[in-house]
């Protein structure tokens, strides 16, 4: 029997071979089987590894003993368990320490596992050494895995810059030795790092190339990790809906066993779901994610993910199991060098005591996370909550400080208006809209348009405040309210499909197809906030809520007038009444609803006395359920004078008055029928019928012939997302049709009737955008 012979027909670790392969070679041969098995076959590979430590042992040869406790070491670090890896690595280092080449071999995966368990400083120490040892003996394709896994390391340590260098160093080396396997891996984290430079399309690029070499190999593992990683790079670039169905369509395949990778996507998850409001989605994430790292016992993983929970339940207002998390996360993360997390813990910790009132400790917080140093991307958010935190409490040389460290013009219009500056604070308002207007102009996709009207709704709120004049008001109020709607109503041809076919096409093709589709239109085309033109006899009321006061522009000929009716709270109080006493079947029930109506009516009646014939409300928060064309007004209903229309915002309106209107012909219909809703069938049946068209056989299908029909009628389950109104669905067998899918339709529809719950629901979002069916 050979060496080869028998390593194949091992079955357990337990048994030693015959004498006469006791040998260095049998080492070698169970190494090598180990390796190939490490990454399809853990169990297998562990096997292998163990059989050759313990033959290595009865050998007592160092050398030997060193190879198999490294090969232990490689099993360990690949099934997540990298303390056990750091220590069978350091013992394999200690059986070549008279052989600095075998030292060096063993350094390229242990320097991995030391930054794993937070011991940078020996992981530096070793791979310095590795280098210079790989340097003389000129190894440059083992040095170039050595400055790969620095990169990791730095990246790791959200030093983006320094990680970069070293991967752009050993990507051209391992590209001409042919190493594809290594030169995928690689490129998968050097991925990573572009993304954290914000550099997308070299990321995605790097995560194509790697893609397609894990395929080719059928690496799974790998491939999932790189799917994840892509759905995180669809949400950095904007494309919410693409990142969130790749997100959800690999969450069923999650390994029952993960390891740091796959723990590492989880947590960009978290992250992402929180950016995007998707809280009890993002807590889940997190949580999950912890699990994985709680198996791996690393805590600096841990940490973060504590942090995220305890990020996602502030969101959530859900203060103690956030001050847990909290204290975990500190627990992990205290001695870590990392910077940027260290920032963010005591910004987390700043946001739960703004949470609790206790402003006076929340700007201390803050201010120690401006301490740690982050990164340039972290540092501008950090300021901002310095600067306000300062200014409530009365900190005014702190405040002044943040400003110099962080002059944003909004933030200079708020201190000079609270400094009695009120002229240069009006400046700093109209430089602050127009830095705002040039952001908006440079993003190029719907998401990133509406990531920054949200990230940047404080600034506009300050220009609000310090703006006087109405029409200049009701302009910031515009920018706010509805912006996103209007440039998809104003721009329909821009739009086109996002969803990816199922069937066979040509990769490249495909990607194109998606870059175009997350385009919308170039700077240009932004949209201007003059006051819209109105027809004669007709008045626009805009409302829009600031601080709790709800604020009334009349748009009305050439001119527009400004109204505070008072706190937000007043009518949100009479329409809580309103709409606990309209369902009351008696005349008693009915007396206090007519009064909760009779007091919103005097609350509005500055801006409704002496109307022309025609109003449209502008609707906004505070007023969003009211049934404004139902008050009492004079001897009947307002609706019994005047002609009621309602819009989300006047910029909506103006957009939806600018469209040009091509007639259509015929109808689409779909229904869904179950045991909840058996008589969706009939009703889809009796619809058929009266308009002489067939239901469409699936969703697929219906959307072909809804852009060229003139009537659509969908007959289905309704879900209401509060928590993200965009992705409200009607539920059409095992498909989901959500509003962002109508988005992406040219739809030229007379009229369109959504039988279904919760299709008549309109909820606003962070943006102020109505973001229902509606």
């Amino acid at each position: 029997m050979t060496a080869e012979e028998w390593v194949g027909k091992l079955t357990t670790s337990s048994s030693l071979p015959p004498a006469q392969l006791r040998t260095e070679e049998t080492i070698d041969h169970l190494i090598t089987a180990a390796m190939g098995h490490v990454r399809t076959d853990h169990a297998h590979a562990r096997m292998l590894a163990t059989a050759a430590a313990k033959l290595a042992r009865s050998l007592a040869v160092p050398r030997a003993m060193g190879r198999a406790q490294r090969m232990l070491g490689h099993v360990r670090l690949l099934a997540g368990r990298s303390a056990q890896a750091v220590a069978y690595y350091e013992a394999a280092w200690e059986h070549f320490h008279e052989d600095p080449l075998e030292q060096s071999h063993t350094a390229v995966a242990m320097i991995q596992a030391l930054a794993y368990v937070g011991n940078y400083d020996r992981a530096f120490s070793v791979a310095g050494q590795a280098l210079a040892t790989y340097r003389e003996h000129r190894d440059t394709f083992r040095a170039a895995r050595i400055e790969a896994n620095l990169g990791n390391i730095l990246h790791r340590l959200d030093r983006h810059e320094e990680a970069q260098a070293h991967f752009q160093r050993a990507l051209p080396v391992l590209a001409e030795h042919q190493a594809e396997a290594d030169l995928a891996i690689v490129m998968r984290n050097y991925g990573v790092v572009l993304m954290g430079l914000q550099k997308y399309v070299e990321a995605d690029a790097m995560y194509e190339q790697a893609r397609t070499v894990f395929a080719a190999s059928s690496q799974t593992l790998l491939l999932y990790e790189i799917d994840l990683n892509r759905a995180f790079l669809h949400g950095r670039q904007g494309r919410m809906r693409q990142a969130l169905s790749q997100y959800r369509s690999l969450q069923d395949q999650l390994p029952a066993e993960s390891g740091f990778e796959i723990g590492h996507c989880l947590l960009d998850q978290a992250d992402f779901l929180l950016e995007t409001g998707f809280t009890a989605d993002a807590l889940a994430v997190a949580g999950r994610a912890a699990q994985v790292f709680e198996g791996l016992k690393a805590r600096f993983e841990l940490g973060k993910a504590a942090l995220l929970q305890a990020r996602a339940q502030i969101r959530r207002n859900e203060r103690e199991p956030a001050r847990a998390n909290i204290a975990l996360a500190r627990r992990n993360l205290r001695n870590e060098p990392s910077a940027n997390w260290r920032a963010l813990l005591h910004q987390t910790q700043s946001e739960l005591h703004e949470l609790a009132g206790e402003k006076g400790r929340a700007l201390r917080q803050i201010q120690l996370a401006a301490d740690c140093g982050p990164s340039q991307e972290r540092m501008p958010l950090i300021q901002r909550m310095v600067f306000g935190l300062a200014l409530e409490t009365g900190h005014m040389d702190r405040a002044e400080k943040a400003l110099a460290a962080h002059p944003e013009p909004d933030l200079r219009a708020q201190f000079l208006r609270e400094t009695g500056r009120e002229k240069e604070a009006l400046g700093a308002a109209r430089e602050a809209l127009a830095a705002y207007d040039a952001l908006r102009g440079r993003a190029d996709s719907i998401g990133l348009r509406r990531a920054a009207a949200a990230s940047q709704s404080n600034a506009l709120r300050e220009c609000f405040r310090t703006l006087h004049d109405p029409a200049e008001r009701l302009a910031v109020a515009a920018r706010l309210k509805d912006q996103t709607l209007a440039e998809i109503i104003r721009f329909p041809e821009s739009r086109a499909d996002l969803r990816i076919d199922t069937g066979p096409a040509d990769e490249e093709d495909l990607a194109a197809k998606q870059r175009e589709a997350s385009r919308l239109h170039p700077h240009e085309q932004v949209l201007n906030y003059t006051l819209p033109t109105l027809p004669p006899n007709h008045r626009f009321i805009e409302f829009f809520t600031d601080r709790d006061e709800v604020y009334a522009f009349v748009i009305e000929g050439l001119g527009v007038r400004e109204y505070s009716l008072g706190a937000a709270e007043r009518f949100r109080d009479e329409g809580r009444f309103f709409h606990l006493h309209r369902l009351r079947d008696s005349d008693h029930g009915l007396r206090l609803t007519l009064k909760a109506l009779t007091r919103i009516s005097e609350l509005m009646m500055p801006v409704l006395a002496r109307a022309p014939k025609n109003i449209t409300i502008g609707r906004d928060q505070a007023l969003m359920g009211l049934p404004i064309h139902a008050l009492p007004y004079l001897d009947g209903y307002l609706s019994d004078h005047y002609d009621v229309t309602y819009a989300p915002s006047a910029s909506v309106w103006a957009s939806l008055r600018a469209c040009t209107h091509t007639p259509r012909q015929g109808a689409a219909l779909i229904g869904a029928a179950d045991s909840l809703a058996p008589q969706i069938e009939q009703e889809i049946a009796e619809v058929s019928q009266a308009l002489g068209t067939e239901p469409s056989p699936n969703l697929a299908a219906f959307e072909s012939q809804a852009e060229e029909a003139r009537i659509l009628h969908i007959a289905a389950h309704g879900i209401v997302r509060e928590d993200q109104p965009m992705f409200s669905a009607m539920v059409i067998g095992h498909e989901k049709w959500t509003v962002f899918d109508v988005l992406q339709l040219r739809l030229h529809a007379d009229l369109a009737v959504m039988s279904g719950c919760s299709t008549g629901i309109s909820l606003t979002g962070e943006t102020l955008d109505s973001q229902g069916f509606i």
